[in-house]
């Protein structure tokens, strides 16, 4: 029973060490408000927010790119999220503004 709590706990300290790193770049950088708050929330929900497992995301913000059909609104769906969740990050990404 101590193992599983502590395997929990281990998940937990993970997730919260790499949400404090990537929270930290995030808020220190150019960004908008609005992006900020939308891949602190993906980061938050999926707990892995890297060009590997995101690349159009990351490709749209590279090029400024909102509204298009490879733009940032277009690629900040979650599978594993509600669909309140996604529709939030969605209307949020909307009012980005570079």
């Amino acid at each position: 029973m101590i193992a599983v709590y502590m395997t929990r706990f281990g998940r937990f300290l993970c997730i919260l060490r790499n949400y404090i790193a990537i929270s930290k770049y995030y808020i220190e950088s150019d960004f908008p408000l609005p992006l900020k708050e939308v891949l602190l929330d993906i980061q938050y929900n999926t707990g892995n927010l890297n060009q590997q497992n995101w690349p159009k995301l990351y490709k749209a913000i590279r090029e400024k790119n909102v509204w298009g059909k490879e733009g940032i609104v277009e690629n900040v769906n979650r599978r594993d999220v509600a669909q309140k969740r996604n529709n939030w990050t969605r209307d949020t990404a909307r009012s980005i503004r570079f």
